[in-house]
């Protein structure tokens, strides 16, 4: 037995079912359950040790009702990830920019509290790769109506303060929009933009990428990836780099399928140059870029009051809906 006391049997009539749960093809010999006991007892160990330090107590779903009660109103941040749901490639998953950007959120917010890390919203704008399987995106109206709804939620619970994190590229026009029409209701609280995800680390990414393609599912993000979710990343899938097509307009011509044209395969660039290193390096400054922001957003004693004044003097209180 694979540990004294644990006795493990597995009926023969149960185990297709327990086989394909665990992406298997035969029967457990004793090192198999040795392993799979190894890897649950750290997995138990390392939630164990993440919540005698604390950790996850800044994960909005994750906490209970009294906790959320008692986070200071005034000093708390609240950050919102919003990533996607598109393809990257056929070695990253659908999720990949919440996923990252998620793991981001929480890194950055242990750094910096009290914050608190909304649920990550998947559910965004990807439109323009909708013709690969398992895309899913919602309308910008109905995005706008999600993300402006869950910020009145924030705000209903006393939390003024939220950084709208964006981890999809795609989402950028939408979320503009969506900081313009919360202008046009009386609201209680900011929200502090985050639009580009790495624009904090763009000098770092040319300076490891050395002139390669730095793009959707490239190296630079399959880096990332490795780094923060490298259970998820099937980098021996790629077999070249990207091919592109020529978009056939200047880059300040856009057309509907612009993209359609240049990004052909749903990634660019070569992936097969990622490395775990390049990812912890761009990660761990990130994330520190990202705590920077939540200190700044919580020092931040100037933009209710212009927020408070610009209502007052735009009268938009007489055409609330």
């Amino acid at each position: 037995m694979p540990f004294a006391g644990v006795s493990l049997h597995f009926p023969y009539k149960v185990w297709p079912a327990t086989a394909r749960a665990l992406q298997l093809s035969h029967r457990p010999r004793a090192r198999d359950l040795t392993n799979w006991m190894a890897t649950i007892v750290r997995g138990v160990n390392h939630t164990l040790i993440s919540r005698a330090r604390g950790e996850g107590d800044m994960l909005w779903n994750e906490i209970a009702s009294d906790e959320v009660g008692r986070m200071p109103r005034e000093k708390t941040v609240v950050l919102f990830p919003i990533g996607s749901l598109e393809i990257h490639g056929i070695h990253l998953p659908l999720g990949t920019d919440g996923l990252v950007i998620e793991k981001v959120a929480q890194l950055a917010a242990e750094k910096e509290p009290p914050s608190l890390v909304l649920p990550t919203l998947d559910y965004a704008y990807a439109n323009e790769n909708a013709h690969f399987p398992g895309g899913i995106s919602l309308s910008a109206k109905t995005l706008i109506s999600v993300v402006e709804e869950v910020c009145d939620e924030v705000s209903r619970n006393g939390f003024r303060k939220i950084i709208l994190l964006n981890g999809h590229g795609g989402n950028n026009h939408i979320l503009r929009a969506i900081q313009r029409d919360l202008l046009r209701k009386t609201r209680n609280y900011i929200t502090y933009l985050y639009l580009e995800p790495w624009s904090p680390i763009e000098d770092d990414i040319k300076e490891l990428a050395k002139g390669a393609t730095i793009e959707h599912a490239c190296e630079i993000e399959t880096s990332i990836a490795l780094y923060l979710i490298g259970h998820l990343v099937k980098l021996n899938k790629v077999k070249s780099e990207a091919k592109t097509g020529a978009p056939g307009f200047p880059d300040y011509v856009k057309t509907t399928v612009s993209w359609q044209r240049y990004c052909i395969e749903g990634y660019l660039g070569d992936p097969r140059r990622a490395t775990i290193d390049k990812g912890k390096q761009l990660s761990d400054k990130w994330v520190g870029e990202v705590a920077s922001l939540i200190k700044a957003v919580r020092d931040d004693q100037v933009s209710l009051q212009v927020l408070d004044d610009y209502y007052r003097r735009s009268n938009w209180q007489s055409r609330e809906e």
